[in-house]
């Protein structure tokens, strides 16, 4: 069994929880839980607050599990919990509120896991915005996959290696999902994975600990505002993962330059500190670190020319729409990013972008004698929010 002494004393990071758990340090424990059901003897419970305010429930999880665990270290202040069952004053000793957890339970649960293992983690993409998610975690891990390192990707499409996925049930898991997850790529030999980062997930601190490298920003429009309220919440969400703050290991930020809410993440990565900011655009009249100086769509993907600071390199994508050009423009720059260490070059590109294939079900051709069909994901539509279509096109 571990000991919280051995995870936290010589760490610095956790020297704002070090006071509240100074009692518990020497307490042998297994492992950290958040789910009360999958609660086993002497295991650690982080009681999280119930988004509704309502903490009944959470006080009658905590009191069902009181007896198993070792310490329930909650993010519920104890006179809440107390009020909501009375019982629990009983096990006062056994609880330990922590009203900040969430900022350091990642870094926890992964010190736990590394403690026990010499799995090296893999090397983390995390891309976030309202749309192309899902597209540019797959896009670069195939990149980087044709360029001969095994990677996995974690988001809504699955979780697992390229080829290998597991159906998701959220865009991004608790932080135990996540951080058990990364430590299962590691067994697996894994050198990188790209995730996809929801505002939930961030906002959350769900991903906090993952040691993310490269940090990709699609766009923003309307979506999740019964959480996030308006527009500036849900990009201030979306900035925190530009944030070297809350991702230390950060070195390179990719930002898409034509969209509005641009400026928020490239504000927040150089104040933060982020080393290299690069940003992509489709418009030809813009300055950016990478830029689609020429675009030439067709029923059969597009033909490319990418202006880089890196040089220019003509691209054959097979990827339908204008809006899967700035997809890999994104994929591109996060691959370079990630993979120059390993001597990739803009060059290499030319042949690693024609193998690509596009996410299921998002832009897949279907062949008709009268044509081709096209499978999309209805993200947004007059049908409704995740739905397939299918419509006919005529070949030019």
């Amino acid at each position: 069994m571990t000991k919280l002494s051995s995870l936290i004393e010589n760490n610095p990071f956790f020297q704002p929880i070090l006071s509240p758990l100074a009692d518990y340090l020497e307490t042998p424990f297994q492992n950290f839980q958040l789910d009360s059901r999958k609660i086993q003897q002497d295991d650690i419970f982080i009681l999280l607050a119930s988004e509704t305010g309502n903490q009944a429930k959470s006080a009658e999880y905590a009191l069902q599990v009181i007896d198993k665990v070792t310490l329930i270290i909650s993010e519920i202040p104890l006179e809440e919990l107390f009020s909501a069952n009375a019982d629990l004053k009983n096990f006062a000793k056994k609880i330990c509120y922590i009203a900040n957890i969430r900022q350091f339970l990642g870094s926890l649960i992964q010190a736990n896991f590394q403690q026990n293992s010499t799995d090296k983690l893999p090397k983390v993409i995390a891309v976030t915005g309202t749309n192309g998610k899902t597209t540019i975690s797959q896009l670069t891990a195939q990149l980087l996959q044709n360029f001969g390192k095994i990677s996995a990707v974690m988001g809504t499409a699955g979780n697992g290696k390229l080829g290998q996925l597991q159906q998701a049930t959220h865009t991004t898991g608790d932080v135990l999902a996540v951080q058990s997850f990364l430590q299962q790529m590691a067994g697996e030999n894994v050198e990188v994975l790209s995730l996809e980062a929801s505002s939930h997930g961030l906002q959350q601190y769900r991903l906090q600990g993952v040691p993310v490298q490269v940090a990709i920003y699609t766009n923003l429009s309307r979506d999740h505002l019964d959480y996030h309220h308006n527009m500036e919440e849900y990009a201030q969400a979306k900035a925190r993962l530009f944030d070297k703050n809350h991702f230390p290991s950060l070195t390179h930020a990719i930002i898409n330059l034509d969209d509005e809410y641009a400026p928020i993440m490239l504000a927040t990565a150089k104040n933060s500190g982020v080393k290299e900011i690069w940003t992509y655009t489709l418009k030809p009249s813009k300055q950016a670190t990478f830029i689609a100086k020429s675009i030439q769509p067709s029923l059969a993907g597009a033909e490319i020319e990418l202006m880089s600071d890196f040089g220019t390199v003509a691209l054959y994508s097979p990827l339908l729409g204008r809006f899967n050009v700035a997809n890999l423009l994104a994929s591109v720059a996060s691959t370079l990013a990630l993979a120059e260490q390993w001597g990739l070059k803009l060059a290499d590109m030319a042949n690693l972008v024609t193998q690509l294939k596009g996410a299921d079900g998002r832009m897949d051709r279907v062949p008709s004698e009268k044509g081709c069909f096209i499978v999309d994901y209805a993200h947004k539509s007059a049908v409704g929010k995740g739905l397939f279509y299918c419509r006919l096109c005529s070949y030019p």
